[in-house]
């Protein structure tokens, strides 16, 4: 969700986005951008696009999204059992555990519980980088506006990249961060303040979800900064 806002705001070129608050986002923070083999994205694309049945997708294709797709429904099917949706959630709830409760659990299992859920997270959390080419070539090709299809290798933006970008169009932007998160800790916060330093960082005594763990801290810090910049 952080990194998704992010990157709205660097596609934003109407100036319909006035500040940016970042809360504990992930994000690649390498400033190598990613980069996938040509080939392999190549055949993927063709095959989203329908110019190769799957019956002519080579033999190296199909063991590859078969075992990354067994390997991934593995994972998945430990992660929505509820007990382990519990203890993460008590691993990113660092200091107040108040919230994890019962409804909170089925909430998030609820979700996982979808037809579409495994499909979901296999596409965010496997071959997401190689993928990237095949949604734009589909996308180019429902709709006679967007650009042709690229064909060189496929880029991830990185965090650093895109605070570049907004610092340079004086975007302004407050960090408001979770101290205790164990995924999106303290330093990631303060290696993203280095590169725009002209960003706003507080740091808040809670978890990866301080506005849940903490929301009166939250909203003073959040209303305070919105009310300093005028917005």
């Amino acid at each position: 969700g952080g990194f998704s806002a992010l990157a709205a705001a660097d596609g934003d070129t109407e100036g319909l986005i006035r500040a940016v608050v970042m809360v504990n986002s992930a994000g690649e923070m390498d400033e190598e951008e990613g980069e996938v083999e040509d080939g392999v994205c190549d055949e993927i694309e063709d095959l989203a696009l329908g110019h190769t049945p799957w019956s002519e997708v080579s033999f190296g294709l199909r063991a590859k999204l078969a075992v990354q797709k067994a390997v991934s429904y593995g994972g998945f099917l430990l992660l929505r059992r509820e007990s382990r949706i519990r203890s993460v959630l008590e691993s990113v709830y660092a200091i107040d555990k108040t919230n994890v409760d019962d409804d909170l659990v089925r909430f998030i299992r609820a979700a996982a519980d979808d037809p579409n859920a495994f499909h979901v997270f296999f596409e965010t959390t496997v071959g997401e980088r190689t993928r990237a080419r095949a949604v734009d070539a589909v996308a180019a090709a429902s709709s006679p506006t967007t650009a042709a299809p690229r064909r060189g290798p496929a880029k991830v933006k990185s965090v650093p990249a895109i605070l570049r970008a907004l610092r340079e169009r004086k975007v302004p932007m407050l960090l408001l961060w979770g101290r205790h998160d164990p995924w999106c800790v303290a330093a990631r916060a303060e290696a993203m303040r280095a590169v725009y330093p002209e960003a706003e960082l507080r740091f808040l005594e809670a978890g990866h979800c301080p506005h849940d763990e903490v929301p009166e801290a939250f909203n003073a810090e959040l209303l305070a900064y919105l009310g300093e910049n005028g917005l």
